[in-house]
């Protein structure tokens, strides 16, 4: 896999562009220590305003970082696989942010396979940059992330919760196809990319797809 060789310096997104996506993750870290439900809040929005929001829940044991790292990865193949070519990637923790852009040391066997995963991602795209932002800043992915990681009888059924039984470490490329689009625009764009499937209406993709 080839990796930029500058320090922690990728090729930042341009403000507006055709394929510019922003993306937020946060996680529920409330909710961690029990390691039974662990969730993060996913918003992805396009320069024409399109939004997917998502709240994931892990079902598996993870570290508080490791969440983190998933939330991050998820994010990541959630814009390339509705075609981004132009990521900023928004999140509330510093040490995911700080590895990522090659600031801080990463120390751990499983924390480095996580960064390398999200690396995967990055490279797909044409330019990638990372910012930590402070949790109050994005209510609406706090506000998922802690939905994520509700009891099942307190959860909205039309509420966007989706779930991911195994780590991306073990699972590569199985978080974006575990995930149901058929709720939202990205949809025809998902199902082509990952799949080949072709809507009824090709028309509808030509026209949807970036």
């Amino acid at each position: 896999m080839c990796v930029p060789k500058s320090t922690g310096r990728w090729k930042k997104p341009q403000e507006r562009g055709k394929n510019n996506m922003r993306l937020f993750s946060e996680t529920d870290l409330s909710r961690i220590h029990n390691r039974k439900a662990n969730g993060a809040g996913l918003i992805l929005t396009s320069p024409k305003g399109q939004r997917l929001n998502y709240a994931l829940r892990f079902e598996f044991k993870a570290t508080n970082n490791e969440v983190e790292y998933e939330a991050l990865v998820v994010g990541l193949e959630l814009a390339n696989a509705v075609g981004a070519s132009h990521v900023l990637a928004k999140s509330d923790s510093q040490l995911v942010v700080g590895q990522v852009l090659r600031k801080y040391i990463v120390k751990e066997k499983v924390m480095q396979k996580c960064l390398d995963r999200v690396k995967a991602q990055i490279v797909k795209l044409q330019s990638f940059n990372i910012v930590k932002i402070p949790r109050e800043e994005d209510i609406e992915a706090d506000y998922l992330a802690k939905l994520a990681t509700a009891k099942e009888d307190a959860i909205p059924w039309t509420a966007p919760v989706r779930y991911l039984e195994l780590p991306s470490i073990f699972a590569p490329d199985i978080q974006v196809q575990a995930i149901n689009y058929s709720d939202s625009w990205t949809g025809p764009i998902v199902d082509y990319r990952t799949n080949g499937a072709l809507p009824d209406d090709k028309k509808k993709l030509l026209i949807t797809i970036p």
